[in-house]
């Protein structure tokens, strides 16, 4: 809608004058790979610790710090897996969660 398409233009330009970003490109309805970053440091215990890790490994994830009872992953998926790893993780005492918010690149189109 025009009122969509003003208000993100309004963002652009807002972003623009940030000092540390370079551009902003509006990705809407382009063929396009998106991804977020996303770092969660969760609980453990010895009833939790094989389920969690489980999960960490079915989900892609990567464990970057590991202690007796904590642990801190990472994740890069698009917005909604991210969404979903984290409410699946949250029963178990998610003490911080950091994310980047989406980047995105163009992707290549395939000639016929």
């Amino acid at each position: 809608s025009r009122a969509e398409s003003d208000f993100t233009e309004k963002i652009k330009k807002q972003l623009d004058k940030l000092v540390d970003v370079i551009s902003v490109t509006d990705f809407t309805g382009t063929p396009s790979v998106q991804r977020e970053l996303m770092l969660i440091s969760l609980r453990l215990n010895k009833e939790n610790r094989k389920e969690i890790l489980r999960a960490i490994d079915i989900f892609g994830c990567r464990v970057i710090a590991m202690h007796e009872d904590s642990l801190i992953i990472e994740i890069s998926a698009n917005k909604d897996k991210t969404a979903a790893i984290l409410r699946y993780f949250e029963p178990f005492g998610v003490e911080e969660m950091n994310r980047t918010g989406a980047i995105a690149v163009f992707r290549q189109q395939r000639d016929s």
